[in-house]
């Protein structure tokens, strides 16, 4: 009676296990029928041992090393911003420009690149930040550039002004960081210098400069950033330059340059939402009409071939 209820209960393991993860459901079930024949033919008893050991062995790596997988599990909300999958690869074919970021430190960002990327153009992943003496700070997401590779897709290195720190951990993005990185020919200097390394290095198709909130009389040293980085960077790099949408009812989204960047930049992304947010009145994030509205603004100072909508 024993043994049957020992097959049962192995079965129910394995089913257990394969609920979470069906490669390590498999090695379980490998090393159930591997360690069921060592035992069940008798032979020389360190031989015996020794397989036992080894198998027992190689089944708990295996299970810890397929469960310690993240999983992309559909019905989760994607980690990729995207069109309809359907539509999607229609428009990549047709030359249509979609763009994907990613958080990279989040344990499902190679899978959730590997789901999506082959919808897009470029997948551009967070990465880049600004030390407090202006210096570039890297956190190494190479993953996220090979996922994107492997799926037809360039990508850009994010480089954001954002202090991790701020608001007791919360984070937010900082203007004192941007002027540290860009304030002083010096500085500039050595940002792009620091940046180019790394592209250079690590191969990235592109950098994505996401300072925002900086202060008007920092806005032509973001220019000049930008050229200094055009300098900088391999021959061939895209440098692409976020910026507000343009909306009256924001003062601060008023003061950055768009013609000069647009100049300075191969691509201009406007981030066309924040219509209303968390500290204002309630709202959609961002309507067609007023979408449309703030890349018309755009558009007065910029061509078409530099804008993209973000």
């Amino acid at each position: 009676m024993r043994r049957p209820i020992l097959w049962v209960g192995l079965a129910l393991l394995v089913a257990v296990i394969a609920i979470a993860d069906i490669t390590a459901a498999g090695i379980v079930l490998v090393g159930l029928v591997a360690l069921a024949l060592a035992v069940r033919y008798r032979g020389r008893r360190s031989l015996r041992v020794t397989l036992i050991s080894l198998t027992v062995g190689v089944m708990g790596v295996g299970i810890v090393a397929a469960l310690a997988v993240p999983q992309y599990l559909a019905g989760r909300d994607p980690l990729l911003v995207t069109s309809q999958a359907a539509t999607a690869a229609v428009q990549r074919s047709q030359g249509f420009e979609l763009n994907g970021f990613v958080i990279s430190d989040n344990d499902n960002a190679a899978n959730a690149v590997d789901a999506q990327a082959g919808s897009l153009t470029t997948v551009t992943p967070t990465g880049g930040l600004v030390e407090r003496d202006g210096s570039f700070q890297y956190v190494g997401v190479r993953n996220a550039l090979i996922h994107a590779h492997l799926n037809g897709a360039r990508g850009d290195l994010l480089i954001q002004n954002y202090d991790v720190n701020a608001n007791g951990g919360a984070g937010a993005f900082s203007p004192d960081l941007a002027h540290a990185a860009m304030g002083t020919p010096d500085a500039r200097a050595a940002f792009a210098s620091q940046v180019a390394t790394i592209v250079r290095s690590e191969q990235w198709d592109g950098v994505a400069i996401d300072f925002e909130l900086v202060a008007k009389a920092d806005q032509p040293a973001l220019v000049a950033l930008v050229d200094q980085l055009r300098s900088a960077l391999p021959k061939g790099t895209r440098v692409a330059v976020a910026v507000p949408a343009p909306d009256p009812a924001d003062d601060a989204s008023l003061v950055y340059d768009l013609a000069a960047l647009g100049r300075a930049a191969d691509v201009l992304q406007v981030m066309t939402y924040d219509m209303h947010t968390s500290s204002g009145d309630p709202g959609p994030i961002a309507t067609p009409s007023w979408v449309k509205s703030m890349l018309q603004t755009v558009l007065a100072s910029v061509p078409a071939s530099t804008m993209r909508s973000r």
